[in-house]
């Protein structure tokens, strides 16, 4: 079985199970950083007398700020309901909130400016706020470069602008200032861009190798059928089940008959080939809701449920007639091989032990092997009550 290849860092667009991840781990930042403007706007308010001297500019931002803040709110509480349904339009409004909230942020430090000058406290104190806000939303949005952009240019350049359009040493030096942070962000944002999605890609690798590694340990090589590690963890769960919701748990133990004398006679490839063909007709004899197994050498598992001593018997006898009549070709002769069966199986409100079940229906295979072989036994049913 070939692993798995790594896969590649996408190219835009990205997988969609990729850019489920990345909007989740979008909403999750957001979310964790949400107060961060409230806190801007407060600190505005108590370091510097903006509401008092601009009442009507200060309470506008002020509302539209938490009004958009509520509407990302409620997109992130929301997002398992319309994200499942239309996630173009989720991402659209959650883009539009980023417009929003970065242009009021950025307006509002560009007024400053021009309401204080670039020398005063409160500009001071909203620069220090603005430049931590933009850098923090460009490493939250870094999964999306086109947010990161987006956030970072309604931050910071309406300030930019200002500050050459008002001129002088320190305000050219601001603006020079400005524009390096800007170079910055970009630069370290688009690493972080790519590591980001460098590091779902190798998530992805890993898990589908872990993947591999889980269906290899359960799985039996030869024959792609569980093992008997995969039965006995699923039958012990069923068998729970079944003395819950009171229905049959029957096990049947299979044994190819001879298959020594196939091994010696034909070689180990006829045997390879003879147990293959055995799990073929077994796995097409088990429904969904069963398993069956190879769980060493020439034996195999099926367990069989919802089911009378009948059902058992008609199953089991249609496994036993195709396998008996298929022939095989080996070292230029043809063969035919044939296996025995032994069955056992409860019913009632008190599981036992699914070793207890195999070592009963082990048993019966006895009695059928001494019994000529090709044949099946079948134990009665046991009734198991809990006292």
């Amino acid at each position: 079985m070939k692993s798995p290849r790594a896969p590649r860092v996408p190219d835009s667009p990205h997988p969609q199970e990729f850019l489920e991840q990345a909007d989740a781990d979008v909403s999750a930042r957001l979310l964790r950083g949400m107060y961060t403007y409230l806190i801007m706007v407060s600190v505005l308010a108590v370091a510097t007398d903006s509401f008092q001297q601009h009442p009507r500019l200060m309470w506008r931002t002020t509302i539209l700020l938490v009004s958009t803040l509520l509407a990302r709110l409620g997109l992130i509480i929301g997002r398992p309901y319309l994200y499942l349904s239309r996630p173009a339009l989720w991402r659209w409004l959650l883009a539009l909130t980023v417009v929003i909230i970065a242009s009021c942020c950025g307006l509002l430090h560009a007024a400053f400016a021009l309401m204080y000058g670039i020398e005063s406290w409160p500009f001071l104190i909203s620069a220090i706020w603005i430049a931590g806000l933009t850098a923090g939303g460009c490493l939250t949005f870094v999964p999306s470069m086109a947010l990161v952009y987006c956030h970072l240019f309604l931050m910071e350049m309406p300030i930019l602008l200002v500050c050459l359009r008002l001129g002088g040493t320190k305000a050219n030096a601001f603006a020079l200032t400005v524009l390096f942070f800007i170079v910055f962000l970009i630069v370290q944002c688009r690493q972080l861009h790519s590591a980001y999605w460098q590091g779902l890609a190798d998530r992805a690798s890993i898990e589908a190798k872990n993947r591999l590694l889980e269906e290899l340990a359960l799985t039996d090589a030869l024959t792609g059928l569980p093992n008997r590690r995969a039965i006995g963890a699923w039958s012990d769960r069923q068998l729970e089940a079944a003395a819950r919701h009171g229905f049959a748990f029957w096990v049947v133990l299979m044994d190819i008959d001879h298959f020594k004398g196939v091994n010696d006679t034909y070689g180990h490839e006829a045997g390879d080939a003879v147990l293959q063909k055995f799990g073929e007709i077994l796995k097409a004899s088990t429904r969904a809701s069963e398993i069956s197994g190879r769980i060493g050498g020439e034996e195999f598992l099926q367990v069989i449920t919802f089911s009378d001593q009948e059902g058992v018997r008609t199953v089991t006898e249609r496994i036993r007639k195709q396998f008996a009549e298929e022939t095989f070709h080996f070292a230029g002769r043809t063969f035919g091989v044939t296996a025995s069966f032994g069955a056992s199986g409860f019913s009632g409100n008190k599981a036992p032990e699914f070793s207890a079940l195999v070592g009963l229906a082990d048993i019966a295979l006895y009695r059928a092997k001494n019994s000529g072989r090709n044949r099946i036994e079948i134990d009665a049913l046991q009734e198991c009550a809990a006292r």
